[in-house]
C-alpha cells in the first residue's frame, strides 16, 4: 500500500512539474503566432473557407471584407516565408478543429526544394508555435525539421526561456488579430521591373513544393473538401511566372479550379497597390483581390452566406472592431500617399481639399492614387484649387471650387476662407482648420454614423507630402 501511495505521489509531482513547465513555456514564447491564430482556435463554430500560402496570402486576402460583402466565414493561414510543405501541415492541423467546405491554396514558391528555411526559423515558429500539442503537430515537426531542430518546435521553452526577464503585459494578456489572420501592410512602393514570358514556359522538373501541393489537394479531396488554386499578383520574375504556368497542368490533373492573377492585368495597379517593390500587396491591392476571390467563390462553390446565422453573431462584433482598426490606421498616417491608398475602401467616404492643384498633380504617383479612389483627374486639371468628395453612400463623386459648396450624404460641405486659411466645413460647422502653409486637407466619414472619423492636413516637405500635427 505504501509503495502505491509513493508511486501515486511521484506521478502527481511529475504531472504538476510538467503542467508548470508547459504553462511557463506558453508564457515565455513569442506572442506573434498566438496573435495571428488565436481567433481561429477560439472559435467553436465551423469555418467555411481556409486560405493557405505565404506572405502573399497574409497581405493579399482579407477575411473580414469577405464577411462584410458575402457572409463568408474564413480564416487566413498565410505565413511569412511559408513553404507549401508548411502550408500542408498547417492545413492538416487546422482540420483537427474545423471542417471547411473549401481550401484556397496560393502556389507561390512552387519551384522550392526546401521544407523550411533554417537560416531564419522565426518564420516557421510563427506558423507552428500556436498549434496546440497533438499527434498531428508531432507528425508535422518530424516531417518538416531535422532532428536537431525538432525539440524547439515541440517544446519551445528550450529557446524562449530567457525571455522571462523581458516579459510585459502583452505576454500575460495576449491580443488577437483583428483581421482573422490577415495582415495589412501599409505602404506605397514603386514596383520592380519585370518582363512577361509566354504561357508555355513552365517548370522543367518536379520539386518538393509540387509534391506537397499534390498532397494538399489529395488530402482535401479524400475528405470531400473543394480546392481552389490561386497565384496572387505581384511583379513576378521569370521563375515565378513559370510556377504560375505550371499550376494549370496540376489543376487540370486534379480537376480543380485555378485563378492565375498574373493574367488579370487590369485587376491591380502595381504603382498604387504594392507595399514593397518586390512582391507584397498593400490594403488597396489586397481589397481588390479579395473582392474578386469572394465573387468567384460564391459563384462556383456551395458556400453559405452566414450573415443571418445567429451562430456567427460574434462576427458582427469582430467586424466593428475591424472597422475601428482600419479607422485608426487612417488617422495615424504620416504620408499623404499611404493615406490616399487606404481610402480605396468602400467602407469610408471622404472629402479632400487641394489648395494648389497644378503643383499637387506634378506627382505622377499621387495622380494615380487619386484615380485609384475614383477621382477623374481631368475634372480638376485646369482648376486653381479643388474640393472633391468621394461619396460612396450616394454613389457619386462631387467636384467644386473653394467658393462652391457641395450636397453630400454627410451634409453640406464647403470651404470657409479667413485670414488666408481654408477651413473645411461640414453642415455649417468647421471640421478641419487648415493653417496657411497646409496644402491638402482630408476628412474621412463613417458610413455607420455619418460622422467624420479622421481628419488630416498635409504639406510638402522636400518631395513628399507629410502630415501636419
Amino acid at each position: 500500500m505504501k509503495i502505491l501511495k509513493r508511486i501515486f505521489s511521484i506521478v502527481v509531482v511529475l504531472l504538476i512539474v510538467m503542467v508548470g513547465l508547459y504553462r511557463l513555456a506558453v508564457l515565455t514564447e513569442r506572442k506573434d503566432s498566438q496573435f495571428k491564430y488565436k481567433p481561429f482556435y477560439q472559435q467553436k463554430e465551423n469555418f467555411d473557407v481556409l486560405f493557405m500560402g505565404s506572405s502573399h496570402v497574409i497581405n493579399g486576402i482579407f477575411p473580414m471584407e469577405l464577411w462584410r460583402d458575402y457572409g463568408i466565414v474564413s480564416y487566413n493561414f498565410g505565413g511569412h516565408a511559408n513553404s507549401l510543405a508548411i502550408s500542408y501541415w498547417q492545413m492538416v492541423n487546422a482540420f483537427d478543429y474545423t471542417t471547411p467546405r473549401l481550401v484556397v491554396i496560393d502556389c507561390y514558391s512552387l519551384s522550392g526544394q526546401l521544407k523550411f528555411f533554417e537560416d531564419d526559423k522565426s518564420y516557421t515558429h510563427l506558423s507552428l508555435d500556436a498549434i496546440p500539442l497533438s499527434i498531428n503537430k508531432v507528425r508535422a515537426v518530424r516531417d518538416l525539421l531535422d532532428n536537431k531542430n525538432q525539440r524547439e518546435f515541440l517544446f519551445d521553452f528550450d529557446i524562449y526561456h530567457n525571455r522571462w526577464k523581458g516579459l510585459g503585459k502583452g505576454d500575460f494578456v495576449v491580443s488577437a488579430s483583428k483581421e482573422k489572420g490577415a495582415e495589412s501592410r501599409v505602404g506605397v512602393a514603386v514596383p520592380s521591373e519585370f518582363a512577361m514570358i509566354g504561357h508555355e514556359e513552365k517548370l522543367e522538373e518536379d520539386t518538393v513544393s509540387i509534391a506537397y501541393l499534390r498532397k494538399m489537394i489529395s488530402y482535401c479531396q479524400e475528405k470531400g473538401i473543394d480546392v481552389l488554386l490561386i497565384y496572387l499578383p505581384f511583379p513576378a520574375g521569370k521563375t515565378s511566372q513559370k510556377e504560375a504556368n505550371t499550376v494549370f497542368d496540376i489543376a487540370e490533373e486534379y480537376n480543380v479550379h485555378y485563378l492565375d492573377f498574373s493574367t488579370l492585368r487590369s485587376l491591380v495597379n502595381f504603382d498604387t497597390d504594392c507595399y514593397d517593390k518586390a512582391s507584397h500587396l498593400n490594403p488597396s491591392g489586397g481589397r481588390k483581390v479579395t473582392a474578386y476571390i469572394g465573387e468567384y467563390i460564391m459563384k462556383h462553390y456551395d458556400i453559405n452566406d452566414q450573415r443571418n446565422n445567429t451562430a456567427y453573431k460574434e462576427w458582427y462584433e469582430a467586424y466593428e472592431t475591424y472597422v475601428e482598426y482600419k479607422t485608426d490606421t487612417i488617422k495615424n498616417q504620416k504620408s499623404l500617399k499611404t493615406h490616399l491608398m487606404l481610402l480605396n475602401d468602400k467602407e469610408f467616404s471622404f472629402s479632400i481639399y487641394i489648395k494648389d492643384t497644378e503643383s499637387f498633380l506634378d506627382d505622377v504617383i499621387i495622380r494615380k492614387l487619386l484615380e485609384n479612389v475614383g477621382i477623374d483627374i481631368n475634372k480638376i486639371l485646369k482648376e486653381k484649387d479643388a474640393l472633391i468628395t468621394v461619396d460612396h453612400l450616394g454613389d457619386q463623386v462631387i467636384y467644386s471650387k473653394s467658393s462652391e459648396s457641395q450636397e453630400t450624404s454627410f451634409g453640406q460641405i464647403g470651404i470657409l476662407e479667413e485670414e488666408n486659411k481654408h477651413n473645411i466645413c461640414v453642415a455649417g460647422n468647421t471640421k478641419l482648420e487648415m493653417e496657411s502653409q497646409d496644402e491638402v486637407g482630408i476628412i474621412v466619414f463613417s458610413h455607420e454614423n455619418f460622422k467624420s472619423v479622421a481628419m488630416n492636413r498635409f504639406k510638402r516637405m522636400d518631395v513628399e507630402y507629410n502630415v501636419v500635427k
